[in-house]
Parts: C-alpha cells; sequence; structure tokens
C-alpha cells in the first residue's frame, strides 16, 4: 500500500491492435492468497498489483506506486511498457502451510526486497532489522539473493511472525460517530484484526491494536460501517471495501474454526447407545480422527470417555495452535452460540407456530388447562373394524384438535416419567429396561407447562429417553420398543447414525411394531408428527424423509380413535396449505390414511425398489395389466393403490359406468401355465402383490378378466376394447370345448357342424385372414370334442365354404358376429374350474365344475357331458376346508330344513368358487325380495 501523498502515474500505456501477451510466472498462482493477473479477472478479493517503473536494480524504490483495480474492459498488450507488474504474497488463510519450493522462492524473494527497501513500510523497525540481520550475516542482498531451499524457508517463516507484514490493509475514513477516529488502516491476517497508524514521518504503519480472531464475538456490517462485537467492548468503523473487509473476515474465521481439533457442546446430549459420547451444554469435546463414521457425525473424547456424537450438538471453537484452547476462546464460543441461537429463534416466523398447531399461549393468570378446556375429551377406544369408522371432517384452523391438545391431554405427565437403566451384556449390544420413576402426585396444571408442552410436539435432536404417550408402565418391552422405533426414525431421517442398518430395515422395524403390538401405533404417528414439526435439523432432507416415513405409515396401519381427529387435522392443515413446504406430501399422506381406513393398510413392507423411488421424489409407478388377448395397459399406481381401483379404471377404459358392474370384473396373478393363478380380492394393494411376488422371484404378470355375469350385455353399446375383451375371453373357453357339448349318441348333427364350422371361419377372419384356414390353423380353430367328431380334412372342406361368407366381413364384423352366436350358448358366462374329485355317485372321475348365474354344473372332462346340476335355491351354505397335507376342499350344503347333503369336491379353486357361489345367492335372493 502507498502512502496517502504517493502521486499517481503520469503517463498512461498505449494500447496496439496486435499486442503480444504478457507473461507470469506460473507456479507463482498456486496459492489462492498471491496476486495474479489471472486472478484479477477472476476477483478482486485475492488481487492486488502494483506497477512499477522499471528500474535498473532492486529494489525500485525510487518511482511511485499504484494500486491497480479490476479492469472492466477487454484485457490488453502493451509494446514497451515503462512499468511492470509485480506478483506478491498479500495474506496467508489460517490454514494454509507452505510446502511447495517455488512457491517459497517466491514469497522469499519478496521479503528480501521488502526487507532492503525503503518503501515497504509494513515492517516495523525491530522487525525490518532483525530480517536485515539475517541476511546479511549470510551474504544475502537483492543483488546476491541466492540462498538454499531451508533457509528460504526459515526466512519466510520468520517473516510471518509479523502482524503487519502478511496483512490485507484497508483505509479507514474518518467519521465522526466511529470509535476508531485515530486510526488510519485496518488489516486483516490469518490471525487477527489490526488497527493501525501512519507514524509520524509517513515511512511506515504502527500497529496500535489487535484483535485476535477468537476474541470476536460477532460482527456485522451496516451500510459502511462495520461493527465488531469482543468479549468486553464493542468497536466500529468505517473503511472503503467495507463488503470485501467483511468476507475476507468471515472466510479466516470460518477457516480458522475448520482446523480447529475442540469443538464446545452448545446442547445436552444423553445418548442411549453405550458407543456414543454423553456430554452436557459447554464440555469441550477433544475431536479424534475414527474411519467409518457417518455423514454428519464425529468421534472424539469428554472427561475421558469416547464415542461418536451428532455434529450438530457442537461448534468449533475457533483457537490457534494445536493445544486445547485457551479460556478466552471457549468464553467467545459460548457467546458466538448464544448469538446465533438468538439470531435463530428470531427468524421463526408465524408458519412455524402454525407447524405446531398453534394455540394462543394462556393469559396471566390463565392456565393451560383451562386454554385448552374448551374441546370435550374423546374416550379412546382402539380402532378394530373399518366398517365401523367414520372419518371426521376436521378444518385445518380448528384449534380444538391441534397436536398441542392432543399432547397435553394424552402424552407423559410429570407423574409418569421413565427412565432407561443402561447395562451391556457382553459384547452383544444393548440391554435396555425401562423402570417407572414416580415424583410426586402433582395435579395436571402443576406438573404441565405451555413450553413443556411446546417442546414435546417440536422437532428434537436427542433420541428419546421413553415414550411419548401413556403407554402401560408396567409393560418394559413395550416401552423400550417406542424408544428403539424414535431411534429407526432418527436414523430414516439422517438424524442418527445408521450403523450399517438399509432404510428398508428402519423401515421395517417401524412396521413390524406396529404389526405385533397395535398399541404402539399412536405412539409412532406421534413421533413422526413431532420431527416434522419445526424441523430444525441440519440435515437438509430431514424433514423430507420424515414425511415420507409419515406417508409410507398411513399406508400401512391406523391409528386410534382418540388420535383419529387429531392426526387428520394435521394432515388436512398441511396438505390445505399450499405455502407449505411439503404440502404436495401431507396431501398423498391424507389419502393414504384415508384407504387405510376404508381398506385395513397394507400388509406386505415396502420393496426396496419401493423405497429407491420415494427417496427421487417418484410417488406412481407404471405397472402393466394385461387384459385378455394379450393386450397391455399401463397405469400409474401409488403406495395406496388397491385393486378395485384398478378395476374401476380398466373398466373406464371398456366404456363401463354403471356402479354394480364393476363387482363384474377381477384382476389375478398370472403365474405361468403349471401354477394356479393367485386371485386377487378388491381390497387388496397392488404394491403387496407385487412386493410378495418380486420376493418370491417369480414370473407373473397381473390380468384383467370378466368374473361375473349378473347382467345382460348388450352388444350393440360396446365400444371396440370392450368387445375385444369379452371375444378374447370366450375363445379359449369355446376351443376347450366347455361351452358345447352334444348330447346325441350319433355325435353332431348338421346345423352343430355348420355352427362349429362357421364360428372357426369367424374367428379365422378375426385375425385379418383372406385365405382359408389350412390343416395347422385348423387345430386352433377347432373345440377339443369336434376332432372326435369328424376328420380334420372333412373339417377342413367344411370350414372353407364358411369361409366364402366370412370373409366378406371386416374383423370388427366378424368378432361382433361371432360373440353374437357364442352368447346364446346356455354356458357362456360360465367360469369353469377343474375338481379332483366330487363326492357324488354319478361322478366317479375328475370332472370340471362350471359356476353359472343360474346353476352349478359338473361336466365331463372328455366329452363335455352335464354329470350334476345344483341350482342355489337349494344351496344352504359353503365351507372350505384344508388337510395337513395341503389338500383344498370344499363343501356345498344342499337341500333344506329337513333334508340336506353335503358334496364335498377337492380342487384348488375351492376359494373362488366359494365366493362366486356367494354372490351369485345373494344376488338371486335381492330379486326375489
Amino acid at each position: 500500500p502507498a502512502p496517502p501523498s504517493a502521486p499517481a502515474p503520469t503517463s498512461a500505456p498505449t494500447p496496439t491492435s496486435a499486442p503480444p501477451p504478457i507473461n507470469v510466472n506460473k507456479a507463482a498462482t498456486s496459492s489462492r492468497t498471491f496476486n495474479s493477473i489471472a486472478s484479477i479477472k477472476r476477483s478482486r478479493r485475492h488481487s492486488t498489483i502494483t506497477a512499477d517503473p522499471v528500474g535498473d536494480a532492486p529494489p525500485k524504490s525510487a518511482g511511485p506506486i499504484t494500486i491497480l483495480k479490476t479492469p472492466i474492459s477487454p484485457p490488453i498488450s502493451h509494446i514497451s511498457p515503462t512499468w511492470e507488474l509485480r506478483l506478491r504474497k498479500e495474506y496467508f488463510t489460517p490454514t494454509e502451510r507452505l510446502t511447495d519450493g517455488t512457491t517459497i522462492q517466491q514469497i522469499y524473494s519478496q521479503v528480501l526486497n521488502d526487507v532492503f527497501s525503503e518503501m515497504c513500510m509494513l515492517f516495523s523497525v525491530e522487525e525490518r532489522k532483525s530480517l536485515k540481520d539475517k541476511f546479511v550475516q549470510r551474504g544475502i542482498s537483492p543483488s546476491s539473493p541466492h540462498a538454499s531451499l531451508p533457509l528460504m524457508k526459515e526466512i519466510v517463516d520468520h517473516a510471518t511472525n509479523s502482524l503487519m507484514y502478511f496483512s490485507r490493509l484497508y483505509k479507514v475514513v474518518p467519521h465522526l460517530d466511529s470509535n476508531c477516529q485515530e486510526y488510519t488502516h485496518v488489516g486483516i491476517n490469518s490471525k487477527a484484526v489490526i488497527l493501525a497508524l501512519y507514524t509520524s514521518n509517513g515511512k511506515m504503519l504502527s500497529i496500535q491494536e489487535t484483535y485476535e480472531f477468537e476474541r470476536i464475538i460477532e460482527y456485522q456490517l451496516s451500510n459502511k460501517t462495520i461493527n465488531l462485537k469482543l468479549l468486553s467492548h464493542k468497536i466500529s468503523f468505517e473503511c472503503d471495501h467495507a463488503t470485501d473487509f467483511m468476507k475476507l473476515l468471515e472466510s479466516q474465521i470460518t477457516e480458522l474454526a475448520k482446523d480447529t481439533n475442540y469443538v464446545l457442546a452448545v446442547l445436552d446430549y444423553d445418548a442411549i447407545e453405550e458407543s456414543l459420547l454423553r456430554f452436557s451444554a459447554g464440555a469441550v469435546i477433544k475431536l479424534v480422527q475414527k474411519e467409518g463414521q457417518d455423514e454428519g457425525w464425529l468421534y472424539g473424547e469428554c472427561e475421558g470417555e469416547t464415542g461418536s456424537f451428532p455434529s450438530e450438538y457442537v461448534v468449533p471453537i475457533a483457537s490457534q495452535g494445536v493445544g486445547p484452547p485457551s479460556e478466552a476462546a471457549i468464553q467467545n464460543t459460548k457467546l458466538q452460540a448464544k448469538v446465533s441461537e438468538k439470531v435463530r429463534r428470531m427468524s421463526v416466523t408465524i408458519t412455524g407456530e402454525e407447524d405446531l398447531g398453534y394455540i394462543q399461549p394462556p393469559l396471566e393468570g390463565q392456565t393451560s388447562s383451562e386454554v385448552l378446556s374448551n374441546a370435550e375429551p374423546v374416550v379412546s377406544k382402539e380402532v378394530t373394524e373399518t366398517s365401523n369408522i367414520s372419518i371426521p371432517h376436521v378444518p385445518s384452523t380448528d384449534h380444538k384438535l391441534s397436536f398441542m391438545k392432543f399432547a397435553f391431554d394424552h402424552f407423559r405427565q410429570g407423574e409418569d416419567r421413565c427412565e432407561m437403566d443402561r447395562r451391556m451384556k457382553g459384547s452383544k449390544g444393548l440391554m435396555g429396561t425401562i423402570r417407572l420413576t414416580v415424583r410426586g402426585k402433582k395435579t395436571l396444571n402443576e406438573s404441565w407447562t405451555w413450553s413443556s408442552v411446546a417442546d414435546l410436539v417440536k422437532f428434537t435432536r436427542s433420541p428419546l429417553q421413553s415414550s411419548l404417550t401413556k403407554l402401560d408402565p408396567g409393560d418394559t418391552k413395550l416401552n423400550k420398543l417406542a424408544v428403539d422405533c424414535f431411534l429407526a426414525l432418527m436414523r430414516f431421517m439422517g438424524d442418527y447414525m445408521s450403523k450399517g442398518q438399509s432404510e428398508e430395515e428402519q423401515i421395517f422395524v417401524l412396521l413390524k411394531a406396529a404389526h405385533d403390538f397395535p398399541a404402539i401405533r399412536d405412539e409412532l404417528y406421534c413421533q413422526i408428527m413431532k420431527q416434522t414439526t419445526n424441523n430444525r435439523s441440519s440435515k437438509s432432507e430431514s424433514c423430507l424423509r420424515g414425511w415420507w416415513v409419515l406417508m409410507i405409515c398411513t399406508a400401512y396401519f391406523q391409528c386410534s380413535q382418540t388420535l383419529l381427529p387429531f392426526l387428520m387435522h394435521y394432515l388436512h392443515a398441511n396438505s390445505s396449505d399450499s405455502k407449505r413446504e411439503f404440502h404436495s406430501i401431507a396431501s398423498m399422506c391424507e389419502v393414504n390414511f384415508k384407504k387405510t381406513l376404508k381398506y385395513g393398510g397394507r400388509k406386505e413392507p415396502p420393496s426396496t425398489q419401493e423405497l429407491q423411488a420415494i427417496a427421487v421424489g417418484k410417488y406412481t409407478k407404471r405397472q402393466c395389466f394385461t387384459l385378455p388377448g394379450d393386450i397391455n395397459k399401463l397405469l400409474k399406481i401409488r403406495t395406496c393403490t388397491v385393486v378395485d381401483d384398478i378395476v374401476r379404471d380398466i373398466c373406464g377404459l371398456l366404456g363401463i359406468k354403471d356402479e354394480e358392474t364393476f363387482q363384474e370384473y377381477g384382476l389375478y396373478a398370472d403365474l405361468g401355465q403349471q401354477s394356479i393363478p393367485l386371485t386377487l380380492q378388491p381390497r387388496d394393494y397392488v404394491l403387496d402383490v407385487v412386493s410378495m411376488l418380486d420376493r418370491q422371484n417369480v414370473n407373473y404378470k397381473l390380468s384383467f378378466r370378466k368374473i361375473l355375469w349378473l347382467k345382460p350385455l348388450k352388444l350393440s353399446s360396446m365400444n371396440t376394447l370392450m368387445a375385444e375383451v369379452l371375444y378374447h375371453q370366450a375363445v379359449p373357453d369355446w376351443l376347450r370345448g366347455h361351452l358345447h357339448s352334444s348330447n346325441n349318441e350319433d355325435g353332431y348333427t348338421k346345423e352343430e357342424i355348420d355352427q362349429i364350422a362357421f364360428l372357426a371361419a369367424l374367428q379365422h377372419r378375426v385375425s385379418e385372414e383372406t385365405e382359408p384356414p389350412n390343416m395347422k390353423q385348423l387345430q386352433n380353430l377347432l373345440p377339443l370334442t369336434a376332432t372326435s367328431q369328424m376328420s380334420l380334412d372333412r373339417w377342413a372342406e367344411v370350414i372353407a365354404l364358411q369361409f366364402e361368407e366370412a370373409v366378406q366381413m371386416t374383423s370388427t364384423t366378424a368378432r361382433t358376429k361371432y360373440l353374437d352366436i357364442v352368447m346364446r350358448y346356455p354356458m357362456y358366462g360360465s367360469r369353469f374350474f377343474p375338481a379332483l374329485s366330487v363326492s357324488c355317485p354319478s361322478i366317479t372321475s375328475k370332472c370340471i365344475i362350471a359356476i353359472h348365474k343360474d346353476t352349478i354344473a359338473f361336466l365331463d372332462l372328455k366329452t363335455k357331458a352335464n354329470l350334476l346340476t345344483i341350482d342355489y335355491n337349494e344351496i344352504v351354505s359353503t365351507r372350505k376346508l384344508r388337510s395337513h397335507a395341503g389338500r383344498q376342499f370344499l363343501d356345498i350344503k344342499c337341500g333344506n330344513l329337513m333334508k340336506q347333503r353335503i358334496i364335498r369336491c377337492e380342487t384348488p379353486y375351492s376359494r373362488d368358487i366359494s365366493t362366486m357361489i356367494g354372490v351369485y345367492v345373494k344376488a338371486i335372493r335381492e330379486r326375489k325380495h
């Protein structure tokens, strides 16, 4: 820096049109605190370049020195300039270490020139004399600068002891309100802020005050005034480039804190696991390097104990050196932490209060219970039957249903405090029990305070020591499970060490607890609501991941009737306000929970793929569903999508709008020809089925078909897709011979032969064929029973004649004609199931059970002749049975009150048959009434 009286250059460089570039030593730009041309183009912050008139000998102290500002115009070059650009080291960062030989040599040359130069006013008289003596003793001068690298390093290290030399200086602007009017410059080096004053002769700067970084509690910039708050007093001043000064100060202090080996605890951390470090607020912890630490966790030593702890519970102590921090540094860090907490609290807006389920705090002379007493108490009753559940409509502004109200009435109170006895058993880990501690018989108002309720419903960084809700105090297993579930929740949210647990395992802990112990479900919901309320975690995704857990849990289990209106209010309050950050996820939680109340919730834990999709914000999945004829439809499914939803969606594609007709269609999982299809119930969750089949590693496809025929079908009102579905579903039954059987001992009649041939011709035409079928194609056009009645050659002749009429039709017309004929057969509209045996004298071998809307028929396996018919009016009841060997039976009780008989059928489809019989019997009885 030049004295204020230094004159400006008298001549300006002349630009040229094709100038050669200026060369700068690239090795000198290795440190970000060097001044270089390259750094000038990037940032003014680390750049100061001096322009010196060229002289014959160093130290070039005769000419003026001018600070060059960052150029705004494009760079230019000059021919034969009368000046040169000097690169110099201006300041060090707190963690900067010199190891590069070229860098050391550059700084050494700078120090050598400055010591012997009268223009450098950054050394005091004593510092200049000490350094000059070192050079003289070794015969070093600017004209003879050669020295070994260790000696260069020694000289540079000696120069760093000067507080002023390696500092960035800013000129102090005189101001009447400033308490630093007697200072002319302020500087920043790697250790402190310096206030300096020109000496009387104006040839050097004299240090007046030095404020180490660890003594600075707070720093602020107001307009151009810089305010520094110290332990004992405050100072303020104005300087040029005040914004640059504040950025550099913040950078230096931040880097100093990163380099520390000690941290200060700002919160109590009462760890549950023995592997974690427990400490109180204000404790000084020494950091210890340890591999395998999770992100956001540190390992340290405090009062002779070591362990891991969350990084958000501590702040670094800015201190010079590698030893323990000074008392001043500790006190300064405490004050800084208090200031930061004060600023954080001031930033909380009314939105944060609403997240608490905000209620007006008690007025003077008014107790908390009086504020909340307007809400009528709800009798606790577990939800046992989804059919009896009425979903309450709760406006988002109803403060009587706030989370705080529930906490006030149902969270643990003063007399219910529990604490955990912790002890280790061998190396197997934590063995914990919950011990009830009674602390006097206090009334509700005496034990509960407003602030304590508010703290209980807000996010916490510490694991719970006991359950939030009033679980059975004598059930130590349940209380410990509540604590373990909270740890699993914190791990999933990233607020606790994962300990090698996968996300799937963490979610499984919560779902298994809710499944095995229904009494803990309210506790889990309260824990999640707590951790998603005013979430102040240092992990940016903590609150988002908490909402993910809530989205999963609302799809799996219900809560008690006591919590139900409060949970619905919490979800609705967050989903109805579009200004809330997670309102879209909250709306999905609300939908999930209503589905759970209606259908009972999912049963299979989410797969790894489902959790991974949620983690990247994908809350829907495109699932393929196969319609008859291998027609594939991709539909979006969510975590709470049930089979009934898919059936309705596909029925919409088929043009079906009648609510009663939806039950005539269903889904089943086709597991291949060698396996029995798995019929899906309307209440089954689609992702449960998919997760189960994926875990079994089987090939499957989810198929859609018509399963009941309660209402007559009208071809004229069908859309194209509906007709195609019915056609492809009818063809297999026809080709198996299920729809047609001949009781004529002499074989088919001519009319029957012509009918079968015409259907074969129509089927061939539907495939867009224009020529009669060949012998190979005939095998896929005739029923199984037809080849025993006539040879293939004869069938080929008859079908060729019928094809002459069919070829005149379009494929769509041929399909409609085919359906029109097939639907007239008595057995159309039946579902056919194989039976291994039937306890009936007329049935001596395997047969086929045909479930029709009017009767139940038992058909011969080969001829398809009717062996037995049961009218639905005869059926009293059905019962499904399973033997120890896994064989499945269906008992059909027939008759009246006076005489009854049981027909036992062995079939793997007993469940499907029983369901269909029940539907048809109910429909017939309803028609009678």
